[in-house]
Parts: C-alpha cells; sequence; structure tokens
C-alpha cells in the first residue's frame, strides 16, 4: 500500500514498484505466495569484494535476515556473511518460476550499464528509459532517506555509476588472506563464475585452524561487549 501511494503521488504514469531489502532474501517463499507476479533480480557480486566493503562498515556485526549473526569485522566472518547469503537465496529461488527470476552480475551492471539494464527492462516487461542512465542528475530522484542515513551507507546512490568499482579485495587483503577466504567461499564463487587468485596449500592446515580460533574468539570478545552495552542502555532508560 505504501509503495503504491509513493507511485500515485510521485509518478502516476508509473505501473511497477520495486524493493531492494537485502533481508527479503530470506522470506522469498512468503513474497510469491503474497505477489505470485512478482518477479526476482538476483544482482550478485564477488564475494572477495563483498567482504572487503562489509569489513569497511561501521558496524561490527551483521545478522542474516534475524538469524544468523556474523562478526564482520574479521575476514572469516565477512565472507561467510555472503556464503551464507548466496545459500540461502539459491534455495529461496527454487519456489521461483525460472521464468520470474534474472541473475545478473554486479560487474557487468557497472562495466555494460546501459545493456544490462536494457536487459532488465525486457525482463520486465517495461519500456528503456534514457534517464534510467542519469538517475543522480533529476531532482525528482534526489534521496528520500535521511542525510544521517545517507552518508557512508547509500551516498553512492546520488552519483553516476562507479565503473571501475571491482576487484577492490586484491588491495585490501593480503595473499594469504585471499587464499583464506577464497576457501572459505570456494564453491560459491565457482559457481557463480568468479576466477580464484590463489591455492591454500593442503599443508598448513594449521593457519586454517587458527584463523577460525581468532574469529570465534573475536566474534565472543565483542559480542559481550555488545550485549553489556545493550544492557546499560536499558538500564539508563
Amino acid at each position: 500500500l505504501i509503495y503504491r501511494t509513493y507511485i500515485e503521488v510521485h509518478s502516476p504514469t508509473k505501473t511497477t514498484w520495486g524493493d531492494k531489502n537485502i533481508n527479503s532474501l530470506t522470506f522469498i517463499p512468503a513474497i510469491v505466495s503474497l505477489f505470485p507476479e512478482a518477479r526476482f533480480i538476483h544482482i550478485v557480486r564477488d564475494g572477495r569484494d563483498v567482504a572487503a566493503s562489509l569489513q569497511s562498515r561501521r558496524w561490527k556485526f551483521y545478522t542474516l535476515g534475524g538469524s544468523t549473526t556474523f562478526f564482520i569485522k574479521h575476514f572469516r566472518g565477512a565472507m561467510l556473511t555472503w556464503v551464507s547469503a548466496i545459500n540461502t537465496i539459491k534455495k529461496s529461488l527454487e519456489v521461483v518460476p525460472k521464468s520470474s527470476q534474472i541473475t545478473i552480475k554486479y560487474e557487468d551492471l557497472i562495466g555494460e550499464t546501459e545493456r544490462s539494464i536494457m536487459q532488465l527492462c525486457e525482463f520486465l516487461k517495461i519500456d528503456f528509459e534514457e534517464g534510467m542512465l542519469h538517475y543522480y542528475d533529476k531532482e525528482e530522484k534526489k534521496p528520500t532517506i535521511s542525510k544521517k542515513r545517507l552518508k557512508g551507507t547509500h551516498e553512492n546512490t546520488t552519483k553516476p555509476i562507479l565503473a571501475d568499482n571491482k576487484a577492490k579485495y586484491l588491495n585490501f587483503y593480503s595473499k594469504y588472506q585471499i587464499a583464506c577466504i577464497e576457501k572459505i567461499g570456494r564453491l560459491q564463487l565457482q559457481s557463480n563464475s568468479y576466477a580464484l587468485e590463489s591455492e591454500l596449500s593442503s599443508s598448513k592446515p594449521i593457519f586454517l585452524g587458527l584463523t577460525k580460533l581468532s574469529y570465534h574468539l573475536k566474534f565472543a570478545f565483542y559480542w559481550s561487549l555488545y550485549r553489556l552495552k545493550q544492557s546499560f542502555k536499558r538500564l539508563i532508560s
């Protein structure tokens, strides 16, 4: 009702609304039952870049759809977040007809933007408009969220597409860290046609064990601090 009302007020000639809440990936079957004609666009991004991006956020934890919580300040937790999301989406999309879903790569979207958008328009059965490529110029396309939320999290939505926003993990992680996150997400990376940079030697399982140990210790420590902070907030309120 909110989205339909927004369309009537701001874009009365439009007929389609969309939602990009990432937590939707955990209740796709419910969406299908509520909106049988819904179409799903899965934009998949290189998990190594996703991990680097998550580690750069101001948050320490990320809870995927209200279930599993990951400590994203550690590269293991950041990569596990992406792996879990990919697995959840794959399973959830099984209930969606093939004609109602499409998967495109983030790297194609920013590198071949016009072709990718035209492909999406064809999938959605809507007309392509030149303004789709210049969304950041028009006054009616200005963000509707608060400046506080926009800064640092959604600020790129007001800028032209960042065509070089890929393979950032190469300068973010060490070679060993890249090998570790590729080990964690090997299946998901390869199934989405992302080439691996390295091979983690099978003769060094102790390093993977130490990585897991450091992750769990940091998770426990910072989670305890978080819970303590939340308890203190409730106490003073």
